[in-house]
């Protein structure tokens, strides 16, 4: 992909936003039947719009930082959680991960081993009972959540859509 290319291709669009574009996807445009279902005003945008776009840019915020390889929600709660637990400073033991991410434990292990792979996580046992495995972010991990979270909140909050 061409510098430009990567750099159209990493812009933030909001609903509403054409960004001096005229050819937005006409599938984006909200369709008048759905504003009579929710019995909305045709015109006015429908509850939740801003935050909509808002997680939707953070989404490919998410992509753009993280990688495509990573759109899995179990993997995007354990991140989280890990770094939010690291914050307060809690351990998080492998087993907690399931609950944590609803998901059954075979597949929270699993997304485990694929993040500690990926280099994001990184596994410590506990020093008075080798039984005990805990999960935290690598350096890289750490690194690329802070940067996602920084660039998230560097944004600021959700645009107000304008028709």
């Amino acid at each position: 992909m061409s510098e430009e290319a990567s750099e159209h291709h990493g812009r933030d669009r909001f609903v509403g936003d054409d960004g001096g574009d005229s050819r937005a996807d006409p599938a984006l445009e909200p369709q008048p039947e759905a504003f009579t279902a929710l019995n909305q005003t045709p015109g006015t945008p429908p509850p939740g719009a801003e935050l909509a776009a808002w997680l939707f840019m953070a989404r490919r915020l998410r992509e753009e930082v993280l990688g495509a390889h990573l759109f899995s929600d179990p993997a995007w709660d354990i991140l989280l959680d890990v770094y939010a637990a690291d914050a307060r400073g809690e351990k998080i033991q492998i087993s907690s991960l399931s609950p944590m991410s609803n998901v059954p434990s075979s597949t929270a292990r699993r997304w485990a081993h694929k993040l500690i792979e990926l280099g994001l996580l990184e596994r410590e046992r506990d020093e008075r009972d080798n039984r005990l495995t805990y999960i935290r972010l690598s350096g890289e991990g750490r690194r690329r959540i802070m940067t996602f979270i920084g660039r998230l909140m560097a944004k600021g909050p959700p645009p107000p859509i304008m028709r």
